[in-house]
């Protein structure tokens, strides 16, 4: 043990090197290590997951040990009974802990009495007990100079600041506590602390662009045999991509994270796994399924110590209640979750039960929970959330706000100016700057059910329809719809008798004056078709859609020119100039101004001029 470049246990133990600890000593068949050590060879054997072993191995060595080497041993084994969810074990040995305060009273002692109590009463929920134990672990390694025990207390301080609503100040702690465990050399440490500041960073909406790409190079950094944090980030993945409506992106997580789940039996990440698959079906429109998922997830956590996760389940089981009008359940949910928040002290918990009571309470400081910000926002001003929701990315919020019932295929118009917003069975996507206003019209029109060629002419248009004139204008107005749906092209459906949407498909045109119901609205275009005297005058052969509509807006208007064409027909500068000049060359324009101030008059002339016109057409 005293070989010049032979790291000692506890030095490999700090470190994080947890099997090279067991290998030299539990493992050795003519190991020798002192008792000092001991503590350290427990901790590595619980690390390792071989939590029977340590608890039999201390039993054979309980009685020559020092006070204080049994308080460490037994902080260790609390640790890995309650990691995995032997609460009642755990329990067992935090209570000697904190018995054995008058047989020793030293400072690293002390810490792990009060590191065990905050760890207990933070798995069991209880956010402020866990908090002022915390403080008192952090003070007393810090009075010992003991550098491992500062960085676990500052662990665990950081996560219950953040979960009582001090975001930002839990923040600033765990990367405290981050560098103390650089300082140690604990890679393993600074790892499972870095993936902790990615998951709450996930979970608030602190880094929305980036998140989902920083989680995934962290997961596939992962040490396989940290099945733990993988299924962890697994979790937090799938509820971000549900947040932003990317439903297929979460089956597939989902999927993969059930298998590491059920392979580990960790309970608590088995009920969080059926939580994120009940809001998937919840999304798709599926209340019933949905609350049996949670109601199973129930059956998988013990309510005496997994407090927080049952008042997450149990908010979200109310939440259901309420919209499927169960309205005793919800009345006795209510009174449950409220008893919860107030026992648990969670700050996310406090703020939703605030934000039910009154829109304008902030339990977390503004900024430091941008999620909950917007939800709010939501609550407070539904009318002016959806540009918060679409700028945030969290797409999948928008059905809190539009007029979409859950579960429906809906395309949604001019969200924002242009854009199309695509509702699929809880998927959501958003297209901005997509859909022109014939795209929009058209969309309109097969909404209302099926539509001939002259229907669609005459509804979006206002031409009286003619088939060598108009047909290709619906064919490839059809075309750039499927174009813009992409793999929902299919949506548009075509037959003998004209065009359609697929029956299960609704439009809604977004005003900003609708309720934020759950009714599908339609607006309709209901100008006038130009009257048959105007069209008589207008030649029937040879003109493109757009250059007819040219004549059409002469017959109203003195002038024309390029900019107003583009306008008028969603074109290229190129294309505007290119019908003028036709027109032009037919006889049918007169050219007033030069340069950028050129424009175009309709050019009056007789039946007998205008067909020897039509005779110049290539």
């Amino acid at each position: 043990m005293g070989k010049v470049g032979v790291k000692s246990v506890s030095t490999l133990f700090f470190a994080g090197e947890h099997r090279e600890v067991a290998e030299r000593t539990f493992d050795s068949p003519s190991a020798v290590f002192s008792l000092d050590e001991f503590p350290y060879v427990i901790g590595a054997l619980v690390m390792l997951g071989r939590i029977d072993e340590a608890e039999t191995a201390y039993g054979l060595k309980e009685s020559p040990l020092t006070p204080a080497q049994r308080v460490a041993c037994r902080f260790f084994l609390g640790i890995g009974f309650c990691r995995h969810s032997f609460y009642e074990k755990s329990r067992h040995y935090f209570a000697l802990n904190a018995r054995a305060w008058r047989e020793t009273d030293d400072m690293v002692s002390k810490f792990y009495r009060f590191q065990g109590l905050g760890f207990y009463h933070y798995f069991a929920g209880s956010m402020r007990r866990a908090l002022r134990s915390a403080e008192k672990s952090f003070e007393a390694a810090l009075g010992a100079g003991f550098l491992y025990g500062r960085a676990f207390a500052a662990d665990l301080k950081g996560h219950t600041l953040v979960l009582t609503g001090e975001v930002g100040r839990g923040m600033k702690t765990l990367e405290l506590a981050e560098h103390l465990a650089s300082q140690l050399g604990a890679l393993w440490l600074q790892e499972t602390i870095q993936s902790s500041l990615l998951s709450y960073r996930a979970r608030f909406g602190l880094d929305q662009s980036e998140i989902i790409g920083k989680l995934g190079k962290k997961i596939g950094g992962l040490s396989k045999q940290d099945s733990y944090t993988q299924s962890m980030l697994l979790l937090n993945v799938a509820e971000e991509y549900l947040r932003r409506g990317n439903i297929s992106g979460a089956k597939d997580i989902l999927n993969d994270c059930c298998r590491i789940v059920y392979s580990t039996q960790n309970r608590r990440h088995a009920a969080t796994l059926n939580l994120r698959y009940a809001y998937l079906h919840y999304l798709e429109g599926e209340p019933h399924l949905s609350l049996n998922l949670l109601r199973n997830a129930l059956t998988q956590i013990d309510i005496q110590v997994d407090i927080l996760l049952e008042l997450r389940l149990r908010g979200f089981e109310r939440k259901l209640a309420a919209e499927m009008k169960l309205e005793v359940c919800e009345k006795k949910l209510e009174g449950h979750v409220n008893r919860l928040t107030q026992k648990v002290g969670e700050g996310v918990a406090s703020r939703m039960l605030s934000r039910a009571k009154s829109p304008q309470a902030m339990p977390i400081r503004y900024g430091e929970d941008p999620v909950g910000d917007l939800m709010d926002l939501i609550r407070r001003d539904p009318t002016n959330a959806p540009e918060s929701i679409v700028r945030s990315g969290y797409l999948g919020l928008l059905a809190e706000v539009l007029p979409v019932k859950r579960g429906e295929r809906v395309l949604y118009l001019e969200l924002q100016p242009g854009s199309l917003t695509i509702f699929d069975k809880g998927s959501v996507e958003h297209y901005p700057d997509t859909i022109s206003k014939s795209l929009r019209n058209l969309l309109l029109e097969l909404h209302k059910g099926t539509k001939t060629k002259e229907e669609l002419i005459e509804g979006i248009w206002k031409y009286r329809y003619h088939s060598l004139r108009h047909d290709a204008l619906i064919y490839s107005t059809v075309a750039k719809l499927r174009k813009v749906l992409a793999s929902r092209s299919h949506w548009i459906e075509a037959s003998d008798a004209g065009y359609q949407l697929r029956p299960d498909v609704g439009v809604v045109a977004h005003s900003l004056k609708h309720p934020a119901t759950n009714a599908t609205l339609t607006a309709t275009a209901s100008e006038p078709i130009l009257s048959t005297g105007i069209e008589e005058d207008i030649p029937m052969s040879g003109l493109n859609h757009r250059q007819y509509g040219i004549l059409k807006y002469l017959f109203e208007n003195d002038f024309i020119d390029t900019g107003i064409c583009r306008g008028l027909f969603e074109t290229s500068e190129i294309t505007a100039s290119r019908d003028l000049s036709e027109l032009l060359r037919l006889g049918h324009l007169e050219r007033v101004g030069k340069g950028r101030a050129t424009r175009y008059a309709r050019k009056q002339f007789s039946k007998n001029q205008q067909a020897n016109n039509e005779r110049k057409l290539p």
